[in-house]
């Protein structure tokens, strides 16, 4: 709540609104983010304070506010300059950017400021291999999981492979899920409430028959406290408060991959995708897989559309046939 916007006075010409402050943009801002976008934007911001020198993201966002639009449009341009010589992916660059312009359009919004940010962050190329594995690695990786046991890290980790897999959850909405989001009826678990990438509100997914029962083994073990679904399992005590992060879930499916004897690493992501080419072989429409992996745009389904056919490879099969049944090529001498 902001203090200065209560009981306005009037004149008139109707309120006098006090003008915004760099705390006020920080704070409309970041307000009604999910955990996840909070977190980076925090991050974000963090980078830029650091490497503008400024004391306090306050300070970051009051100097970069107040050096105009053809001011903050140079600083994003040098801030831009700066991570590519640092090495930075692409997609990191081009995040940060685009919490810069974020943050500058709710600083108009609000009267901050009267103009928006034009530099543009560079052009993310999509990832070139986005398959996972295939069906029957996936089976190996349950086998291998089934294999660790009844104790909790055993539990624990088929708990997770079972949720990234069966529901197609990113290793983030994951993470964030807490005991209170699952859904429990008579007989166990039936839903879990997912809150997806950039969504304030959460989605009811049904649980099958086989991951309720995998959450139900977990959570016996667990028990029924309140806080993080899954939580790590470090030293003799571990502390159930102590959320599983996303690097925890990496190593743990990695992990399961080397258990079951797999060629390349596992990934989280690389579940995800194989659950959506699954559905895809098994028939489903673009528009139904494109709700299961609760994707904003059809155009990352048809990724994983096109690469699990690979249609570039069937065309150019197509044009070599067409170029071996011609005439033969005569070339110059």
């Amino acid at each position: 709540m902001m203090p200065d916007l209560v009981h306005l006075p009037h004149g008139p010409a109707g309120p006098h609104l006090p003008a915004a402050r760099s705390t006020d943009v920080l704070s409309s801002w970041l307000a009604s983010r999910n955990p996840n976008t909070l977190a980076a934007y925090r991050r974000d911001l963090e980078q830029f304070r650091a490497w503008l020198g400024a004391p306090s993201a306050e300070a970051a966002v009051e100097r970069f506010l107040a050096s105009g639009q053809a001011g903050a449009n140079r600083i994003a341009l040098a801030f831009r300059v700066s991570m590519a010589e640092r090495g930075l992916a692409s997609a990191t660059i081009a995040r940060r950017l685009a919490a810069l312009r974020s943050m500058c359009k709710v600083a108009r919004l609000i009267g901050r400021v009267n103009w928006s940010l034009d530099a543009e962050g560079p052009r993310v190329e999509p990832r070139r291999d986005m398959r996972g594995p295939d069906v029957v690695d996936v089976r190996l990786v349950w086998r291998a999981a089934a294999a660790a046991g009844e104790g909790p890290r055993g539990r624990r980790d088929r708990c997770v492979l079972a949720l990234l897999f069966d529901l197609g959850l990113r290793r983030g909405e994951l993470c964030t899920l807490d005991l209170a989001d699952v859904e429990v009826g008579p007989a166990g678990p039936v839903a879990v409430w997912v809150r997806g990438k950039g969504r304030s509100e959460q989605e009811r997914i049904t649980l099958p028959e086989a991951t309720a029962a995998a959450l139900a083994a977990w959570i016996a073990i667990r028990g029924d406290r309140p806080g993080p679904l899954v939580h790590r399992l470090d030293g003799v005590e571990p502390d159930p408060a102590t959320r599983l992060s996303g690097e925890s879930v990496r190593r743990i499916i990695r992990r399961l991959g080397r258990a079951a004897g797999l060629s390349r690493p596992l990934r989280p992501h690389g579940l995800r995708h194989s659950a959506a080419t699954a559905a895809l072989d098994a028939g489903r429409d673009v528009r139904e897989v494109r709700r299961f992996t609760r994707h904003r745009s059809l155009e990352m389904v048809l990724r994983y559309d096109d690469q699990r056919r690979d249609v570039a490879g069937e065309i150019a099969r197509g044009l070599s046939g067409l170029r071996e049944a011609g005439s033969p090529v005569v070339m110059p001498d």
